[in-house]
């Protein structure tokens, strides 16, 4: 899911977060922020891993003509409990949810100010396990 705040930039922060996704994505800057974590990344064009059960996940999703993800199966018990409350009484009653459409907000401050350098991201990524 996604949500989308008007912090009063419009198109140029639709801009900018567009930019930084193609950044993050490019294979090399994501293999850099998977690596230390030993995931599996979402597309099987990056570099090899330095584990090998990493990359023996690659090779198999390679394979694969299509997959599943479940939200109550893989998320942490009370966030997938919390959500498909929230999913059932938005299907049962979707105009109880009108009120969400209607927030506003004092325009916000960039969350990234310029493109990250690789070095950044390096950073980042080493960094991730004290978050």
């Amino acid at each position: 899911m996604c949500a989308r705040v008007d912090d009063g930039a419009g198109a140029d922060a639709d801009e900018g977060a567009r930019e930084f996704l193609a950044y993050f994505y490019k294979p090399e800057n994501l293999a850099t922020y998977l690596e230390p974590g030993g995931n599996v990344p979402p597309r099987t064009d990056l570099p090899p891993s330095k584990d090998p059960l990493v990359n023996a996940a690659v090779e198999s999703l390679k394979q694969v003509k299509g997959t599943s993800q479940y939200y109550d199966r893989d998320s942490d018990p009370d966030m997938a409990q919390a959500g498909l409350v929230g999913f059932q009484e938005f299907m049962a009653k979707p105009e109880s949810t009108r009120h969400l459409y209607e927030i506003q907000t004092a325009p916000q401050p960039p969350l990234v100010t310029d493109t990250l350098s690789a070095e950044h991201v390096a950073e980042l990524a080493r960094l991730r396990e004290f978050l």
